[in-house]
């Protein structure tokens, strides 16, 4: 994954305009949409990548960047079938703000809210608790007074954002295995 993420990261970074992702978002996307079993990227992935940043971008970067992509989606897809746990293009801290864990997590729940519907077979009780590590990641919520708690709570905020990569098997599972 190293490889073809560093590669699209390159490639997004000499691309990137003010309403463009970076790369960790991207991941994050990614993986989202490889959790809920889809095997080909979104129609639209280019436009949620780069905003209003897209008509900047000619339509040779713009391929070359949906075949990485597509190849990292397959790659991520692949990691989750075979019940590994994923490569993550962070390493957990406590320092979340502003930082690679943040962003990967901003970029998977961006893609969980733009495709609300991507979840609509799954319990609700099953998966607000496996979205719970990344909603805490995110710090999208910091300002709700459930979340706000843990924030203040060191230990807790720290075991709950180490169980992001395992909770992304988890959540695979819930979406993609028959119960």
């Amino acid at each position: 994954m190293e490889q073809i993420f560093e590669a699209m990261a390159e490639q997004l970074d000499e691309l990137a305009g003010q309403d463009t992702l970076d790369a960790e978002s991207v991941h994050g996307a990614l993986t989202l949409w490889a959790i809920t079993g889809k095997g080909s990227l979104p129609e639209d992935f280019s436009t949620h990548v780069f905003g209003d940043d897209l008509a900047s971008v000619n339509t040779e970067d713009r391929l070359a960047l949906e075949t990485l992509w597509q190849d990292l989606l397959d790659e991520i897809g692949q990691g989750l079938y075979d019940d590994s746990e994923p490569e993550l293009p962070f390493d957990s801290t406590l320092d979340w703000q502003d930082s690679d864990q943040q962003s990967w997590c901003i970029g998977f729940m961006e893609m969980l809210f733009r495709e609300e519907n991507a979840f609509g077979h799954v319990r609700d009780d099953a998966l607000a608790e496996l979205l719970l590590p990344i909603q805490v990641g995110s710090g999208l919520f910091a300002e709700e007074a459930d979340f706000s708690e843990i924030y203040r709570d060191q230990p807790l905020l720290a075991n709950i954002l180490q169980q992001i990569p395992n909770v992304l098997v988890d959540l695979y599972l819930l979406c993609n295995v028959p119960e």
